[in-house]
């Protein structure tokens, strides 16, 4: 039983400005990381909430307190220029327009840190610090008028390398000529100041006399060999000193910063790592065999390895098994490899891991400090997850393990009831444990926040004594979130850069397209000016077509596929260089005129208008950006990166003095966009930005001096294109299934954002009937339930015999055709529950038009968890 805590909130003092600083991680130790321009790792974001005032001047107060001690504020004698904010418009305050408050001279110290100990650095100690950034009345300096914007960050050092190759108390084959590799990985981020990179020292000891201390002998002896690098790898050569034959040695690598400055803890030393180099291999001389490894799925989160011990051998002993396991490759990531070491035991046991999913694992025997030859690569996929409905207690059962858990760590998975609850902190031992969790919810992912005290915990990860309890702000609350995620779409429709990224960028300055050709044949673009000339090769770069091109006069190019060339737009520098203008262009002032947006002629992609229908529905209603007090929608368009489309824009209900001639349309980044006039009608061209972002596209009226009034606005939302697959299983021997309608359909509803469908046809279990629990042929409809994402009674069985004997892959959608079927609702032509991979299409009597489109409309359930719009949630009349 989950018992949940409400949380109530009390609202205090209200003022007229809201604000709240961040820090773009990692932290660095070092202040004036955080503002270096164009960086903008620190900024404090400002709004104002009264808006009757036009604008409003304010000064910034900071602090910092350090384990809850004030050590830095602002001075009271600081007069630093004024901040304006605009109403109801976000101000982001960052790297230039904060450096003079982390000047020292515009500083207060307290609390034991004076000014002498941060000048001598311009380091704080590492530790957990409350940075808060406060708005003033700019005239009564003494008037606070926002909130005290505070968060709370650990500022600490970078880590030193790790050092990999070669593997510590390894030996190493002895080569003639000499040749090593030094291999290590670095730990730290790169430093944004100026000449401050990251360099490499690296040191080699001999270990004289033998077994002795490797700590020791670094501290007390000489390198037989050290250089400096900038590189993660050093290759010792024949040119390097020769390495003596069974010489045991030590090395270390330091990271430095090339500015000279402590960014690293422990001085940067890495730990120290040891190997010994042999001219012998014990595997070749006493040709050891490859050892053998298995592994079976031992349920939804675990896998049992085991392999068989080494027989006695007179010759040689196995010192210890080496096993080393990882999740498969999947999306083209390929994942680190974790590594343990038994010296007696023969099986290991992984536990929280993902339901599903395919992980791989190998065996090494270590015989004389050697590490020998893997073992056959072993791959085992773990239990799918086992869902239910609410309600069904019958499928619980009480655990028969009572053997405690000896110790518990974050990130172990355990269950409780039907409830996967993921562990982000925990104390205790011997099978009792108190701390915090997460639930993942079949459906939700990771979610609500648990609670616990004394629970009790097997070696199974099963929860077998106590209680749990959830703290939410309320179970409607987190289920509302719930759903809202599980609607989709999070991923897509929000302004990340809100930039029109160039791909390519040339110091030349460009006048016209035609001084940019494009060889498809040899994957270069050629920029000439006059005398000057670039070439680039994208195809060297990583890049494909569509791209952008950018000149030196902040010119756009859009290259398409076809490698034509069509003008993108324009960077307009008095835009670029005032945040305050392009923050104010969602202020529409309709009483001037109103601009209007549709799709243009011959679009490929999607272009989504609000309807007076949607009116009264929450869920429809928060989907559109509300503009000028609720009287303005925006619209959105859909496209895909890199590619071109023309947009139409009426301008309507002018007053007297605007000129047709003078509408623009901008970007909030600044970009002017091209576009062709007839009379009030305006089709312009727009380039897709970078994947999962989004362009605001503003019709503005050019006043004089380069000031804008706002007429309309549309968000173009960038689609990376995805390809899918489909498999179609026919079920029973007459079943027939239309390809190409539902190819037809499937390109008609989800080529407009992106996506496109490969379509495959699985004959192979036409004439399966281990699914037909009553052997009469048909097919008989069950219920699905919300929460279970399944099917129950024949239909289950039907997915669970093609499941048999099948590799199901996680990304595919499948759905059975079915001819003969017994429905409740005899006007059914599809079931597919949202967030599920398999459906139903019920073919009888339906013409290849309908299969197609009740294909394509299934599949909308299923792999992009769409509801209908009259369903419950949404709300418009059928």
């Amino acid at each position: 039983m989950l018992f949940v805590i409400v949380h109530k909130f009390v609202s205090g003092q209200q003022y007229p400005i809201t604000a709240s600083t961040q820090i773009i991680p990692p932290y660095s130790v070092y202040l004036p990381d955080y503002v270096v321009a164009g960086s903008d790792k620190l900024r404090v974001i400002l709004v104002q909430n009264d808006l009757t005032t036009p604008s409003y001047e304010v000064r910034l107060q900071m602090t910092v307190e350090r384990n809850g001690t004030l050590i830095m504020r602002t001075s009271p004698a600081f007069n630093p220029k004024p901040l304006r904010l605009m109403p109801g418009v976000p101000t982001i305050i960052s790297s230039i327009d904060l450096i003079d408050y982390l000047n020292t001279n515009n500083i207060e110290f307290s609390g034991g840190f004076s000014r002498d100990n941060y000048e001598r650095t311009r380091a704080l100690p590492e530790g957990a610090y409350r940075i808060t950034f406060t708005a003033f009345d700019y005239r009564r300096p003494g008037v606070q008028v926002s909130n005290q914007g505070a968060n709370i960050f650990f500022f600490q050092k970078n880590d030193p390398p790790l050092l990999n190759l070669p593997v510590c108390g390894s030996r190493v084959e002895k080569r003639d000529p000499q040749f090593l590799t030094f291999n290590w990985s670095s730990r730290n981020t790169p430093n944004p100041l100026e000449g401050s990179a990251t360099e490499y020292v690296f040191s080699l000891y001999e270990i004289k006399p033998a077994n002795s201390n490797p700590d020791y002998i670094i501290r007390s002896s000489r390198p037989i060999y050290t250089a400096t690098t900038e590189s993660n790898m050093l290759v010792y050569g024949p040119g390097e000193p020769a390495l003596i034959d069974s010489m045991a040695y030590v090395w270390i690598v330091q990271a430095r910063d090339k500015g000279g400055r402590d960014m690293y803890s422990n001085q940067g030393y890495s730990q120290s790592c040891t190997f010994t180099y042999l001219g012998t291999n014990p595997f070749a001389i006493n040709k050891i065999e490859k050892p053998k490894l298995y592994g079976v799925a031992n349920g939804e989160r675990s896998i049992k390895l085991s392999w068989p011990l080494a027989a006695d051998n007179i010759n040689y002993h196995v010192d210890a098994y080496r096993l080393q396991y990882r999740a498969a490759k999947k999306d083209g990531v390929e994942f680190d490899w974790n590594t343990e070491e038994r010296q007696t035991d023969s099986a290991l046991t992984l536990r929280s891991l993902e339901p599903g999913r395919a992980y791989e694992a190998r065996l090494q025997w270590r015989v004389a400090g050697v590490y020998g030859p893997f073992s056959d690569l072993v791959t085992v996929t773990t239990d799918p997850l086992h869902t239910f409905s609410c309600g069904d207690a019958g499928k619980l059962s009480s655990p028969q393990n009572n053997n405690p858990l000896p110790i518990a760590l974050p990130g172990l998975i355990v269950k409780v009831g039907h409830f996967d609850v993921l562990l982000t902190t925990v104390e205790g031992s011997n099978g009792v444990f108190t701390g915090k969790g997460r639930v993942i919810t079949p459906g939700f992912g990771i979610g609500m926040l648990m609670t616990f005290s004394g629970i009790s915990i097997n070696t199974d990860l099963v929860v077998t004594g106590g209680e749990m309890q959830a703290v939410t702000e309320g179970i409607d609350k987190f289920v509302d979130n719930a759903v809202k995620k599980q609607r989709g779409g999070s991923e897509v429709g929000y302004v990340k850069t809100g930039d029109l990224v160039p791909d390519i960028t040339t110091k030349l300055h460009i006048f016209t397209k035609d001084n940019i050709t494009v060889n498809l044949d040899e994957g270069t673009i050629t920029v000439k000016v006059g005398d000057d000339k670039e070439v680039f090769n994208y195809r060297d770069k990583g890049k494909t077509l569509p791209l952008v091109l950018e000149d030196a006069d902040g010119n756009l190019y859009n290259i398409d596929k076809k490698g034509q060339v069509t003008e993108a737009g324009k960077r307009d520098k008095g835009l670029v260089d005032n945040p305050a203008a392009l923050a104010a262009l969602n202020n529409l002032e309709l009483d001037k005129g109103k601009v209007t947006f549709a799709p243009g002629r011959n679009n490929n992609y999607a272009f989504d208008t609000w309807n007076d229908n949607y009116y009264g529905k929450k869920v429809l209603e928060d989907s559109y950006e509300k503009l000028a007090d609720g009287r303005y929608r925006v619209s959105a368009k859909a496209i895909v990166p890199g590619e071109t489309e023309e947009i139409t824009a009426t301008l309507e209900n002018a007053a007297a003095g605007i000129n047709p001639d003078s509408i623009r349309f901008v970007s909030s980044k600044g970009i002017l966009y091209p576009f062709v006039r007839k009379d009030n009608s305006y089709t312009i061209k727009i380039t897709g930005g970078p994947a999962g972002d989004a362009q605001e596209v503003f019709a503005v009226y050019a006043k004089d001096k380069g000031k804008y009034i706002s007429l309309g606005k549309l968000l173009v939302a960038s689609y990376g294109p995805k390809q899918k697959k489909l498999v179609l299983i026919p079920v029973g021997a007459n079943t027939t299934v239309p390809d190409e309608a539902i190819r037809k359909s499937l390109q008609d509803a989800y080529a407009k954002v992106g996506i496109t469908y490969t379509v495959v046809t699985d004959t192979t279990f036409r004439r399966d009937t281990t699914w037909d629990l009553n052997h009469d042929g048909v097919l008989q409809d069950g219920k699905s339930a919300f929460l279970s994402n399944d099917f129950t009674g024949e239909e289950k069985a039907l997915k669970k015999a093609y499941r048999k004997g099948r590799n199901i892959d996680k990304e595919v959608t499948y759905l059975f055709v079915v001819n003969e079927v017994a429905l409740k609702n005899g006007d059914l032509l599809g079931k597919m529950p949202r967030q599920s991979q398999f459906g139903l299409i019920f073919s009888k009597d339906a013409s290849a038009e309908n299969i197609g489109r009740t294909v394509a409309h299934e599949v909308g359930h299923g792999a992009y968890t769409l509801e209908h719009t009259f369903s419950d949630g949404i709300g418009i009349t059928r």
